[in-house]
């Protein structure tokens, strides 16, 4: 019973979202960029991680645009986090724009959409995100291209890369660890959405969780001017490796930086 009252709840919150966007879109006339409607949904992202009950933990910090924020991908809970802490526009799978609500936020907060194995998008997905570059924005994406069970980091496919190598900014890598203690070695096996999973199987999953926590380490940035693409896509896949693997063998006793 206090499961599907807190489900209920995070649907409400969702539906609260909508109305937020509602507002500050049409009723405010305000655009995605202006600092007064990012503060609103960034404390409405704030709140949503509270409902699920994940505390926060963080490593570093995101550094000022223009700047590729390139992490990897476990759970639709990484978009309310991420946007909780550097507020950055996300380039997302089309798939994203049918989900209820979600997809229809994510389209009005600017979000980037991508038709996953179709050259051509991936080629409009790279001159958006060089436009939003040369704006001076922070961009994230997720170019494992599917999420995982946040064990290891997939691979990297390097093409969107070269929006950054293009515009000559920084790339900065990001690693996020979910844990839990419902999972030998904590590792959280609930929130990762994954398989066949709906979005509320998985929202059902995860408020199951005891002491969820998002633990999540901002890497030094990376220089892309002048690099490959495949080179600079390898080099980030490992850093982010031995990030995830020092994480999974000693988390407990990492000092971070901000505990929200």
């Amino acid at each position: 019973m206090v499961k599907l009252l807190r489900l209920l709840i995070l649907l409400s919150h969702l539906l609260y979202g909508g109305a937020l966007i509602i507002f500050q879109a049409f009723i405010l006339r305000r655009p995605p960029e202006d600092p007064r409607f990012k503060a609103v949904v960034q404390a409405w992202y704030s709140k949503l991680l509270r409902l699920v009950g994940v505390s926060v933990l963080v490593h570093g910090k995101p550094v000022d645009g223009p700047v590729l924020i390139v992490s990897n991908h476990i759970s639709w809970l990484d978009i309310p986090l991420m946007a909780s802490l550097s507020n950055p526009r996300f380039l997302s799978k089309a798939e994203v724009r049918k989900w209820p609500i979600i997809g229809w936020a994510a389209e009005k907060l600017n979000t980037l959409f991508i038709v996953r194995g179709q050259r051509t998008a991936t080629e409009a997905a790279s001159v958006a995100i060089c436009d939003g570059l040369e704006n001076n924005d922070r961009i994230l994406i997720f170019p494992e291209g599917k999420t995982t069970e946040g064990a290891e980091i997939g691979f990297l496919f390097p093409r969107l890369f070269g929006a950054a190598i293009q515009s000559r900014a920084k790339v900065q890598p990001v690693v996020i660890h979910y844990t839990d203690e419902n999972t030998a070695g904590h590792t959280s096996d609930l929130i990762p959405y994954t398989g066949t999973q709906t979005l509320v199987n998985n929202m059902w999953l995860m408020l199951g969780c005891k002491n969820p926590q998002a633990h999540v380490y901002f890497l030094e940035p990376l220089e892309s001017e002048g690099a490959l693409r495949k080179e600079l896509a390898a080099n980030i896949q490992q850093q982010m490796q031995d990030c995830l693997t020092q994480s999974h063998t000693q988390f407990l006793a990492a000092k971070p930086l901000i505990h929200k």
